[in-house]
């Protein structure tokens, strides 16, 4: 269900009329074809399950910071890029089995957040995909993707990082960055 908000108003002759106003819902499961007010709500429903398509509308910023913990893809609606300006976790704190599923992130724009925009960490079992994305990098705390060495209680049956465009980077920080053992570190 969609929350609404309404208001009833008496007229003459004792009937009434409602005010309804739905919010604004820009982040839809093209799977299930239910909307959503934000894309970690999405993420969260027990409707959503693996496999499934969260769809971001086009020319719209989500300033939240989105953890990712299903095997789900989350796009754009067209080819005019939704932008994202919080941190996204790929995985979680705690392991995220994918049970031989994907984490698919394409065709967004990541503005900076003075932190990694995207952060690979405990997930395993499965596939994580960033491709098509655009990042732009405009201070030295910046880091577009970020893989951290904890995968969880597995590896990653494959790591997909490709077709991305890394714009604005400056001295001091990283387009992706590979996280081994604390000392690794790849600009590209």
């Amino acid at each position: 269900g969609v929350p609404m908000d309404t208001s009833l108003h008496a007229t003459k002759g004792g009937q009434y009329s409602a005010d309804i106003t739905c919010p604004e819902l820009s982040v839809l499961n093209t799977t299930d074809n239910i909307a959503f007010g934000t894309i970690q709500k999405a993420i969260d429903a027990g409707t959503t399950s693996a496999g499934e398509t969260i769809q971001l509308k086009e020319n719209t910023t989500y300033s939240e910071n989105v953890t990712v913990n299903k095997a789900v893809t989350i796009t754009d609606q067209n080819a005019n890029n939704a932008t994202a300006t919080g941190k996204w976790t790929l995985g979680g704190t705690t392991d995220v089995d994918l049970n031989t599923g994907t984490i698919a992130i394409t065709g967004l724009t990541f503005q900076p957040n003075s932190d990694a925009s995207i952060l690979v960490s405990n997930v395993y079992n499965g596939t994580v995909s960033i491709q098509g994305n655009t990042f732009t990098i405009d201070s030295a705390a910046d880091i577009g993707i970020s893989v951290q060495s904890n995968r969880g209680s597995g590896a990653l049956t494959s790591l997909n990082i490709s077709n991305n465009t890394f714009s604005g980077a400056v001295s001091g920080a990283s387009a992706i960055y590979f996280n081994d053992d604390g000392s690794s570190n790849t600009n590209g």
